[in-house]
């Protein structure tokens, strides 16, 4: 009886594997979202070049493992979010988030992509520019931040102005080989990490700066910043000191 339940087991998986298809962005489905909303598990959402307005959303959808990707690189297809308050072009708000962006120019948001609860997608091969944060992490988020271009990321958030190209906040994001450059915010220009346990390694961290430089809960760089942490891992990163302008 067990073998027979395994059996079944793996045929519906199998299936599941062989019928996965690839949806064409605007061909099948005119936006990334309504071809999110139509995917199902191992489906890759193939995007035209072109540029795509508004949010994308992944509210624990079958579509959670997919691959959206754009046809042919970041420097033809772009997400452009307007600027618009709080806007975010990829959001990843639960556990069961483990989907892959591959491929895009992301810009004019306030997060270039978020991630939240757990979730753990790679985020591999984009570009993300003039957002006010380039990736946020927090509520112990795992994502894999892959060859990535972040730049040009200015936060000037009087609330929360930590975290230029990307911040993180209570999770554990493996972040490698990026480029993280001409970024700026009040700590951490480039990299800010509170309460985490990041693997940072790799990185080009360069042209950023950062204004605070007090040290009472934190090492004092305003580009590369981690306070509060445990068990950090920063290898192999390029950060040069005439970044730290400010301090």
């Amino acid at each position: 009886m067990k073998r027979s339940l395994l059996l079944i087991a793996y045929l519906l998986l199998s299936a599941n594997l062989l019928i996965a298809q690839i949806i064409h962005v605007p061909g099948d489905q005119p936006t990334i979202q309504a071809g999110i909303d139509a995917a199902k598990i191992g489906d890759t959402i193939l995007v035209a070049d072109g540029i795509y307005e508004g949010e994308i959303n992944f509210n624990g959808y079958a579509a959670d493992s997919v691959i959206i990707k754009s046809e042919s690189g970041p420097d033809n297809c772009i997400i452009d979010c307007q600027n618009e308050i709080l806007s975010s072009s990829f959001i990843f708000n639960s556990q069961d988030c483990k989907s892959t962006v591959e491929g895009f120019t992301i810009r004019n948001a306030y997060s270039g992509v978020s991630i939240y609860a757990g979730a753990s997608p790679m985020i591999i091969d984009n570009i993300i520019d003039s957002c006010e944060i380039g990736i946020l992490c927090g509520s112990e988020a795992k994502p894999v931040i892959e060859s990535n271009i972040i730049k040009n990321c200015i936060n000037t958030d009087k609330y929360y102005e930590f975290g230029g190209g990307i911040r993180i906040s209570n999770s554990s994001p493996i972040v490698i080989n990026n480029i993280i450059n001409d970024n700026s915010a009040s700590k951490g220009g480039g990299i800010y990490c509170s309460y985490s346990t990041p693997s940072i390694i790799n990185n080009t961290i360069i042209g950023n700066s950062g204004t605070d430089v007090s040290s009472s809960s934190g090492d004092g760089n305003p580009i590369l910043r981690c306070e509060y942490d445990q068990h950090n891992r920063i290898y192999e990163c390029f950060v040069p000191l005439q970044n730290s302008s400010g301090g």
